[in-house]
C-alpha cells in the first residue's frame, strides 16, 4: 500500500472528473470505465505510468456540457495509481485505483479525447508522527467505544488501527469509512494540514458515538429485535 511511486509533475496528467469525491490519499476506489474517451484514457495510462487525477466538477454539468463541453473543475484533486485492472471482452475496464497524494490543478491543457492538466503536489509536508501523537492516542481511545461495532465497516477500521502506518495516512484511511458526503470528503482533500484533518476525523467519530444508541452490550439483550438491525450512521 505504501510502495514508492515516482511522479513527474512537469508533464501533463490525465483527468478523470466526477460529480462526487471518491478518492483520498492511501485509500482505494473501484472504477467502472465504459465511455469511449475514458477507455482511451485507461489504455494510455496503462501503457505509461498508471497515473490519473480524480477531479471533481464545480457543479453538476448538464448532459450536453458533460458530453461535449469543458465543465469547470474544483482546484484540488487526488492523484491515483492503477493498482489492479481487468479489461472486459467488450472493451470496458474495471480498475482499482490507489490514492497517492493530494494535488492542485495548475493548468488545464487543450487535449482530446480526455482532459489533461499540469498539477502540483498539495499538503505533502505532513507533520511528523510525534506532532500527531495526541490525535493518534485519542483516536485509539474513541474507537474503543462499545457503541462503534454497530457501524458498518468498523472491522476494517479496527484492522487499520492495528497497523504501524504513519498517522497522517491513517487519518486519510479512516476518513474513507466515516465520511460519506462529497463536501466533507472534498474538505479533507483540500486541507493541507494533517493535524486539522485529524481533528475533523475525531469530531466526526465523536459525533457518531454521541448519536448511536447504546445496545448489544451484554448477553441479556440478545433477544432484542434491534440486535439484528445494526445502524450504519448513514442518516447522521
Amino acid at each position: 500500500m505504501f510502495e514508492t511511486i515516482t511522479i513527474n509533475f512537469q508533464k501533463p496528467i490525465p483527468l478523470f472528473p466526477l460529480e462526487t469525491c471518491i478518492l483520498l490519499p492511501h485509500s482505494v476506489a473501484p472504477l467502472h470505465i465504459f465511455e469511449d474517451r475514458y477507455r482511451r484514457l485507461a489504455e494510455d495510462i496503462l501503457d505509461s505510468d498508471g497515473l490519473v487525477v480524480m477531479a471533481l466538477f464545480e457543479r453538476k454539468p448538464s448532459e450536453e456540457e458533460y458530453l461535449h463541453g469543458q465543465p469547470t473543475l474544483r482546484p484540488f484533486g487526488c492523484l491515483g495509481y492503477v493498482e489492479h485492472y481487468d479489461r472486459l471482452p467488450d472493451g470496458r475496464y474495471m480498475v482499482l485505483l490507489q490514492g497517492v497524494c493530494r494535488v492542485r490543478l495548475e493548468e488545464e491543457l487543450i487535449s482530446e479525447p480526455y482532459r489533461t492538466a499540469r498539477v502540483s503536489p498539495h499538503g505533502l509536508a505532513d507533520a511528523e508522527d510525534q506532532v500527531l501523537l495526541h490525535q493518534r492516542a485519542y483516536l485509539s481511545e474513541i474507537l474503543a467505544n462499545k457503541k462503534l461495532p454497530q457501524l458498518e465497516h468498523v472491522q476494517n477500521v479496527y484492522h487499520i488501527m492495528e497497523r504501524q502506518i504513519p498517522t497522517a495516512a491513517l487519518v486519510d484511511l479512516l476518513s474513507t469509512f466515516v465520511f460519506e458526503d462529497t463536501e466533507s470528503i472534498y474538505g479533507l482533500l483540500e486541507e493541507e494540514n494533517p493535524a486539522v484533518r485529524a481533528e475533523l476525523l475525531i469530531d466526526r467519530i465523536q459525533f457518531l458515538v454521541d448519536i448511536l444508541p447504546l445496545q448489544n452490550l451484554n448477553s441479556d439483550d440478545e433477544d432484542d429485535p434491534a440486535d439484528d438491525q445494526p445502524w450504519d450512521g448513514r442518516d447522521a
